[in-house]
C-alpha cells in the first residue's frame, strides 16, 4: 500500500497539469474525471465479485497490471491519440477494483477499540512514504518529462503488487442490493459521503491544477503538496492517540470547521507564499476532520458487513461528479479559470458539514 501511495502520489497531481500541457481544455479534463469516476463505482462491484471469488489480496494484486495499463495509455497519449474516454475507463476499472478490496479488508480486519489509532497508522503510514512524493513527480516533471514520469510510476505499481504473491488469502462476500444506494429514509445518513466527495474532488483535482495555473511551475507544486503532507503526518498521529479516549462526533464536527476554513480561503491565493501557508494549514486540520470520520466509517462497514463501503463510494463518486459538473458550467459561464474554480474551494469547505451528519450505527445506551 506505501509504494503504491507513493506511485500515486507521484502522478495523480500532476495528471490534469499534463492533459493541459497536451492542450486539452478545462472543461474537457473536468469531463474526464466525471468520467474516470463513474467508471470507478461501475468496477466497484467488479471488485465485491472477486474479493468472493477469489479473495481480497488476489483482488487487489489484479488492480495493479490494469493501473499499469492506464499509465501506458496516458504515457502514449501524445503520441497514440487515445480518446480520453477509453484512459478514463482503464483508470477506473483499476481504481474501482482496489478500492473495493482494500477498504473491506480494513474494515473485516481492524479493532473496534483502537480503530482511531488503526486510522491514523494507516494514514500516517501512507503519509510518511508518500510525504516526498509529489516534490518527486514534480522534479521528475519538470526536469526531465511527463513520460519518465508514467514510466517510473509504472514500475513502482509493479513493484508494490509483488508482496501480495506472498501473504495468506481471505475471501469475503459482501451481500448487497441496489436499491440500498438510494433508500430515502437514509438519504442523512448519505450526505456526510456527499460532503466528503466534493471536498476530494476539489482538493485532489482542482486545487493542484488551480495553483498551476496561477503560476507556480510543477516542482513548486510538488513542494506545497510535500510541506502539507509532513504536516499531515505529524497531526495525523496526534488524533489518533486522541481519537479512540474521546468524542469522536464532536471531533468530526471541530475537524469540520477548521479544515473547511482551509479549504475556503484556497480561492483566494494568488502567490506562492499563500498557497504554501493555506496548504500547510490544510495539512495541520486535515486529520482533525479524517481520522475520527474514517474511525466512524469502518465501525460501521464492519457492523454493517461492507454495505456502507459500496454505499460510502457511490455518494463519495457522486460527490466528485458535481463538483467537476459545476466546474464546467462555472468555466462556460465565466470564461475565467479562477472565477470558475474560486467558489468550487467555498463550495467544498462547506460542505465539511455534511461530514459532521456521521453517526454512529448502534447508538450506545445511556448510562442510568
Amino acid at each position: 500500500m506505501g509504494i503504491r501511495n507513493f506511485a500515486m502520489g507521484m502522478l495523480a497531481l500532476f495528471i490534469p497539469v499534463y492533459l493541459y500541457k497536451l492542450s486539452y481544455s478545462i472543461p474537457s479534463i473536468l469531463g474526464y474525471y466525471i468520467m474516470f469516476y463513474a467508471f470507478a463505482f461501475s468496477f466497484f462491484f467488479l471488485g465485491l465479485y472477486l474479493c468472493k471469488k477469489i479473495g481480497v489480496k488476489h483482488s487487489i494484486l489484479i488492480s495493479a497490471p490494469v493501473t499499469i495499463g492506464y499509465l501506458i495509455l496516458l504515457h502514449t497519449l501524445k503520441s497514440a491519440g487515445w480518446p480520453l474516454f477509453f484512459i478514463a475507463l482503464i483508470g477506473g476499472i483499476g481504481d474501482g477494483i482496489f478500492w473495493s478490496s482494500f477498504h473491506i479488508y480494513f474494515a473485516t480486519k481492524s479493532d473496534d477499540g483502537s480503530r482511531g489509532k488503526q486510522v491514523s497508522t494507516l494514514n500516517g503510514s501512507i503519509a510518511i512514504l508518500g510525504a516526498f512524493a509529489p516534490i518527486a513527480g514534480g522534479a521528475i516533471a519538470g526536469f526531465w518529462s511527463f513520460g519518465t514520469l508514467f514510466i517510473i510510476g509504472s514500475v513502482l505499481f509493479l513493484v508494490s503488487a509483488l508482496p501480495l504473491f506472498l501473504t495468506h488469502e481471505n475471501k469475503i462476500e459482501v451481500k448487497f442490493n441496489l436499491n440500498q444506494l438510494i433508500e430515502k429514509k437514509h438519504f442523512i445518513d448519505d450526505l456526510p459521503y456527499i460532503g466528503e466527495g466534493i471536498r476530494y474532488g476539489a482538493l485532489g483535482v482542482i486545487w493542484p491544477f488551480y495553483i498551476f495555473l496561477v503560476g507556480l511551475n510543477v516542482v513548486l507544486v510538488g513542494f506545497s503538496f510535500t510541506l502539507a503532507n509532513v504536516f499531515y503526518v505529524i497531526f495525523n498521529f496526534i488524533m489518533g492517540m486522541v481519537t479512540d479516549s474521546e468524542n469522536k462526533i464532536a471531533l468530526v464536527r471541530l475537524g469540520a470547521v477548521m479544515h473547511g476554513l482551509s479549504v475556503v480561503v484556497r480561492g483566494f491565493v494568488g502567490n506562492v507564499w499563500s498557497v504554501m501557508f493555506v496548504h500547510s494549514f490544510g495539512g495541520v486540520t486535515a486529520p482533525m476532520l479524517e481520522v475520527p470520520f474514517l474511525s466512524l466509517f469502518y465501525e460501521n462497514s464492519s457492523k454493517s458487513k461492507g454495505i456502507i463501503i459500496v454505499i460510502r463510494e457511490f455518494y463519495l463518486a457522486l460527490g466528485r461528479i458535481f463538483v467537476y459538473s459545476l466546474g464546467i458550467v462555472l468555466f462556460w459561464y465565466t470564461g475565467s479559470f479562477v472565477k470558475s474554480f474560486a467558489p468550487l474551494f467555498i463550495i467544498a469547505g462547506l460542505s465539511c458539514y455534511f461530514q459532521t451528519l456521521m453517526h454512529p450505527l448502534n447508538k450506545p445506551k445511556k448510562k442510568k
